[in-house]
């Protein structure tokens, strides 16, 4: 029995097939099966659609090969056939789509992917998709919950380094997240993932939630998803900044979103030229309001910065005397040295931020970073007394806890 595109207009017998479709109880999806003596002809290029029972459809795609007549009879495979030597066929899979639910597509794409390992662009050739799609039909599956994925790493488990400097300082909690092997941006989007959630636990109705700015809270507010339901909680920045050209909203505003907060800009700079212009700038009504909140927060998320200054952005004389003092780090634009004291007090006179000789005393203070270059940073932050809840990767605390414990043992005890 002959089959034929649902055109009409070409046919191609069952014996010259692998498999004969009425034959099996197979049901026909773009196919019709006309009658037993219709005539045998060569297939134009084109789509012949055949579905069996249980299993993936097969769809025989004619290739037109007048030369050496091939039937690709499984993915990447071909072997001889004898049939019509001006007619060949190529083999794929595809689901019959008239009869595919959009749910029982994502289970599909997200079986084939995550238990059978087949490669995005195999699946797109089975289900009859771009590559594209299926990378969203992917991501929409672990959005819904149909995927759900679980990592097991020892790695995150309790870290004795963690635990040690959770009582060298008496933090309230250090949470780590392993750390990934490459570019620093891959275990800084971890460390993010890993504050979204200490953030997201940790906010409350009523609260005011004081957020910093740079790398670090850029990736919790990548991390952080829109919660179901919104918090009544107030969001501020915790410094001023400046705007550029980009698309990107800022990430306190970010974060604001995805916890369904109200937010509260600062519409002033982070860093003025002069005591002077920073006086007249905290005078403005919407700058002293923000000022006002500063002093009734109930929770702050910052990042633990690097020595990141330069001539450019802080002046000559400032930068020479962030050198003398040996500083290592910042917290919200004030610069710290590694026993934790903070330095430069002509900078402090210049910047519009939450006095970070404060943060120390807010209920939740939550302190990120990680990466070899936050080190020295990270422990200078812990010993000036700002962090509270300390965020970052196991590399990194094992590298903080054996530079603690170095120093101390450099230093003489009638010093510390």
């Amino acid at each position: 029995m002959p089959l034929r595109l649902e055109d009409g207009q070409t046919q191609l017998g069952t014996d010259r097939l692998p498999w004969n479709p009425a034959s099996e109880g197979a049901s026909m999806s773009a196919v019709h099966v006309p009658a037993a003596d219709a005539p045998c002809a060569e297939l134009p290029i084109g789509i012949l659609v055949a579905v069996k029972p249980g299993t993936h459809a097969r769809h025989w795609r004619v290739t037109g090969d007048a030369r050496r007549p091939v039937l690709d009879t499984r993915p990447g495979g071909a072997r001889s056939w004898r049939g019509d030597p001006r007619t060949s066929v190529q083999y794929k899979r595809a689901p019959a789509a008239a009869d595919v639910s959009d749910f029982d597509q994502l289970v599909r794409a997200s079986r084939l992917y995550y238990e059978l390992g087949e490669t995005q662009n195999a699946i797109a050739e089975q289900l009859g998709v771009t590559r594209p799609q299926v990378s969203r039909l992917l991501k929409r599956a672990r959005a819904e919950g149909i995927v759900e994925i679980r990592i097991v790493d020892r790695v995150t488990a309790e870290s004795p380094a963690g635990d040690a400097l959770r009582r060298a300082y008496g933090l309230d909690a250090v949470h780590l997240a392993p750390t990934i092997q490459g570019p620093e941006d891959l275990t800084r989007r971890m460390v993010g993932r890993r504050a979204a959630q200490v953030l997201r636990d940790a906010v409350r109705d009523g609260m005011i939630v004081g957020i910093g700015d740079g790398a670090s809270i850029s990736a919790v507010a990548d991390a952080l998803d829109e919660t179901p339901t919104t918090v009544s909680a107030t969001v501020v920045p915790l410094a001023g900044g400046h705007w550029t050209a980009g698309h990107e909203r800022e990430a306190f505003r970010r974060i604001a979103d995805a916890l369904g907060a109200q937010v509260v800009g600062l519409m002033s700079p982070g860093l003025v030229d002069d005591a002077a212009t920073r006086r007249s700038l905290v005078a403005h009504a919407g700058v002293r309001a923000v000022l006002d909140l500063w002093d009734r927060l109930d929770l702050i998320c910052f990042g633990i910065g690097g020595p990141a200054w330069s001539a450019v952005s802080v002046g000559e004389e400032v930068e020479h005397q962030l050198e003398a003092a040996d500083a290592v780090g910042e917290v919200l634009i004030a610069p710290f040295d590694l026993a934790g004291s903070f330095v430069c007090d002509e900078l402090r006179e210049r910047v519009i931020a939450f006095d970070a000789r404060r943060l120390g005393r807010v209920a939740t203070s939550i302190g990120i970073g990680s990466g070899e270059a936050k080190v020295r940073p990270i422990l200078g932050a812990l010993r000036a007394g700002v962090v509270r809840t300390l965020v970052t990767d196991v590399a990194t605390a094992e590298a903080v806890a054996r530079l603690d414990a170095a120093s101390r043992a450099a230093t003489p005890a009638a010093l510390r």
